[in-house]
């Protein structure tokens, strides 16, 4: 697994007052070759810091869901944002928001509740299907007591993506005119899920 600095101007957002870089240990779109990947690319970046490292919210929205995905995201909160409230040229664009992978979610983040942009919402942890590296070089996953484990460092990090439906077209191609993107700067996963990069993203609501 290749591990490499990447400049992520959303790192400023979900670190909201920690002023250290955060090392970005996948990227957007990078094709994984391991189980259970199988060569399907990122949907998102990962950030890595220590394990029980503050992550904040970047924008308004919902919490649509709470839940653990064992060889998946772990403990992982997705917020759904209405990007009308930003502008009536929005209105009706849905964009979700996942953070995965969390050591903890925090206590006052309840689904079905409105969350803020730069509200605490958990702490960076290596649940769900985290790697690392052994003493031997080779690549293990992390084991569900090894996450609950607060001093267990290997594997930690934060998963973050964006995505919105097929159906929110009028979307797509607003960000993609905005942005003068094309189709191969998403990623369109099995599920019909478009994805962006996070700091693309950011780019855009930045003109609004």
């Amino acid at each position: 697994m290749n591990v490499y600095f990447e400049e992520s101007t959303m790192s400023n957002l979900i670190f909201t007052g920690q002023k250290n870089k955060h090392l970005v240990t996948s990227g957007f779109a990078e094709t994984r070759n391991y189980e259970p990947y199988n060569g399907k690319g990122h949907e998102g970046i990962d950030y890595k810091d220590k394990k029980g490292t503050s992550i904040y919210c970047e924008i308004n929205g919902l919490v649509e869901d709470i839940s653990y995905q064992q060889n998946v995201y772990g403990h992982r909160i997705l917020v759904k944002t209405n990007l009308g409230y930003l502008t009536k040229e929005l209105e009706g664009c849905i964009i979700y928001h996942i953070y995965g992978h969390l050591f903890k979610v925090d206590n006052n983040i309840k689904i079905k509740k409105f969350v803020k942009a730069g509200q605490k919402i958990g702490q960076m942890g290596n649940s769900g299907f985290c790697m690392y590296q052994n003493s031997s070089g080779e690549l293990v996953k992390v084991t569900e007591e090894q996450a609950k484990d607060s001093k267990f460092e290997s594997g930690v990090h934060l998963h973050l993506s964006f995505y919105t439906g097929l159906k929110n077209t009028y979307l797509i191609d607003l960000i993609k005119q905005k942005l003068n993107l094309n189709n191969n700067d998403f990623y369109l996963n099995q599920w019909g899920k478009y994805y962006l990069h996070p700091d693309y993203f950011l780019k855009f609501l930045g003109m609004y």
